[in-house]
């Protein structure tokens, strides 16, 4: 999923099928000692539902 904002004052329509972004798929890192346990409370898709 990617964020989209529009920070102009004109408003923005989308069609479906539009393509309007791009992402780079990278791999995501975590430290030998990383012992975290707590449940994502934010961010973009964390509660799955849109």
């Amino acid at each position: 999923m990617i964020a989209l904002l529009n920070y102009g004052k004109e408003t923005v329509s989308l069609e479906k099928g539009e393509r309007v972004a791009q992402g780079i798929f990278s791999k995501y890192l975590i430290t030998n000692d990383d012992d975290a346990t707590g449940v994502r409370t934010g961010g973009i898709g964390s509660t799955g539902t849109m």
